[in-house]
């Protein structure tokens, strides 16, 4: 029995822009714009 595995990955999306690449694994980092929202 051969005790290996073989992973593997394929995108077809668009790529990660390079000044975020360094933010990927940074708690709570979003690429998504910050909404305020006050509730009354």
């Amino acid at each position: 029995m051969d005790d290996s595995v073989l992973i593997s990955f394929e995108n077809s999306g668009p790529s990660i822009p390079e000044k975020i690449i360094p933010k990927l694994f940074d708690p709570l980092f979003t690429t998504k714009q910050e909404v305020l929202v006050w509730v009354w």
